[in-house]
């Protein structure tokens, strides 16, 4: 009797185009690797935009009528509007006003904020969201600050990479 004929092994990729012989199954792997690249490109594209808007607020912003604005938003908290974004806060509360509210100061309003948040003792400008909070905080005379990168006495840069871009 002779020994049965030796199977000869079949590449990895071969065998897996083999078994997905059906044109649905092929449209969906399709399907999502686009939707994979999209997403990549989307991310790439979002970080070269984020990159631009952190330069354009460090190097090309008037940081001293910024933080006179943060320190008028402290002062006259009252009179914004809560940010509807907030959804369930008391609409009573003061320190979450509306960026898009308008008697916002113009040199935050021109920065596009995400969020704005009055803290103890300094003005918080979120410019960024999702993957990278940055912005401005402008705190109040005689309190000491903290961020990523002090621009002025009561001005500091923050990311929450820790990164400044270069000019």
């Amino acid at each position: 009797m002779e020994p049965p004929p030796a199977q000869t092994p079949t590449p990895p990729l071969t065998g897996m185009l083999r078994v997905i012989r059906s044109r649905p199954a092929l449209f969906v792997i399709a399907a999502v690797l686009l939707v994979i690249g999209i997403a990549i490109a989307i991310a790439l594209s979002s970080s070269d935009e984020i990159t631009r808007r952190e330069r354009e607020l460090l190097y090309h912003t008037d940081h001293a009528a910024v933080l006179a604005a943060c320190r008028e938003v402290f002062a006259n908290q009252g009179k914004y509007r809560t940010n509807p974004a907030w959804n369930g806060m008391s609409p009573a509360r003061t320190d979450l006003p509306d960026p898009a509210d308008p008697n916002i100061p113009a040199a935050i309003k021109k920065l596009l904020p995400a969020d704005i948040r009055i803290g103890r003792d300094n003005v918080r400008i979120e410019l960024g969201g999702g993957f990278l909070h940055y912005g401005l905080i402008g705190y109040q005379p005689g309190a000491p600050g903290e961020g990523t990168l002090k621009l002025r006495e009561g001005l500091w840069y923050y990311a929450e990479d820790g990164n400044v871009p270069s000019r």
